[in-house]
């Protein structure tokens, strides 16, 4: 790096100083879950359910076939475990 920055010499020392500085640990992560905000008498995922079959119902008036259906209900149920 030192040839690709002859015209500004110090400008790696810096970098090799800022990096050195930098600390970071993967303990410091964590994540911090959003509260799901949801209808009375709904459970998150009765609520997300719903909302699904709801789309589905809209996106396939004359009937959601049972192919996406069935992916529906396999998605549904990956998420809910």
């Amino acid at each position: 790096m030192i040839p690709l920055f002859a015209q500004c010499p110090t400008a790696v020392s810096r970098t090799a100083e800022v990096a050195d500085r930098c600390t970071f640990s993967l303990d410091e992560l964590r994540y911090d879950y959003p509260e799901e905000l949801c209808p009375g008498g709904e459970t998150p995922s009765s609520y997300l359910a719903r909302l699904t079959l709801d789309g589905a119902r809209d996106r396939y008036p004359d009937g959601v076939p049972t192919k996406v259906h069935q992916l529906i209900e396999r998605e549904l149920a990956i998420i809910g475990s």
